[in-house]
């Protein structure tokens, strides 16, 4: 008997009458096989988890540049 497969079913639901969601169909289904296509972005996402470890909703937020003392000097 040869090894056995056991799947797993993730649904997404999108409102095909919101112009965003629409949109974002319209992007998935372009891609021939859908099912690959959402598993590499899910691959991509915790990836980037991965190394934003320390707090998972700063993961997107942009760091302040620090000002140095002699920088913020030229404008006094």
């Amino acid at each position: 008997m040869g090894k056995q497969v056991e799947m797993k079913i993730l649904a997404a639901s999108l409102n095909s009458k919101d112009p965003f969601q629409k949109k974002l169909f319209d992007h998935a289904r372009r891609h021939t096989n859908t099912s690959s296509y959402l598993k590499s972005l899910i691959q991509r996402d915790m990836e980037s988890d991965e190394t934003h470890q320390e707090d998972p909703c700063l993961r997107d937020v942009v760091q302040a540049p620090t000002v140095t003392t002699s920088i913020a000097e030229q404008f006094v």
